[in-house]
């Protein structure tokens, strides 16, 4: 019973993260009528991103804060220099951007593969979060509960502002 615990907290957890990924796709899809097959691409810099602030800071707030601002100016970048430009030309078919954006997406997994290599890297969490909390037989990391209980609230706030409209 533990273990079928264990593995529908990990499945939450994980599918939170999903979930980002997710509804990013689903914003820039539904907004901006762009099909943008290199939104992973964007997830992974900011990842990198912030494990590179956080390796230089030793700060888990600083990462938070800055990782996310990597993907936000790179997509700014392309937006501006190469996706607004190809809808002006009337090139902007469906297939035209999900190509450029399916070609960016390998551009970036190449990039990170050259300068990173193919290792393995994590943020360490900061003392609040790594704390492991007791329920029902099983020890869980208080780390992936803030995960899940951060999607959440961002998802029931995504929701809510949506149905108001």
């Amino acid at each position: 019973m533990q273990m079928l615990l264990l593995q529908l907290l990990n499945g939450l957890q994980l599918s939170m993260l999903i979930f980002l990924l997710a509804v990013g796709l689903t914003l820039i899809f539904g907004l901006m009528d762009i099909l943008n097959l290199a939104h992973g691409a964007f997830f992974t810099m900011g990842a990198y991103g912030g494990w590179l602030v956080s390796k230089a800071t030793g700060s888990f707030w600083a990462a938070l804060v800055v990782g996310p601002l990597i993907p936000f100016a790179m997509g700014v970048l392309l937006q501006a220099a190469v996706l607004q430009p190809l809808v002006k030309r009337g090139r902007s078919t469906h297939l035209d951007l999900a190509l450029l954006t399916f070609g960016l997406l390998f551009a970036t997994a190449g990039t990170v593969e050259y300068f990173f290599g193919s290792s393995f890297y994590s943020i360490p969490e900061p003392a609040m979060f790594s704390a492991r909390i007791a329920m029902l037989g099983i020890e869980y990391p208080v780390y992936r509960l803030f995960v899940i209980g951060s999607v959440s609230r961002s998802r029931c706030c995504c929701h809510s502002s949506s149905s108001a409209h």
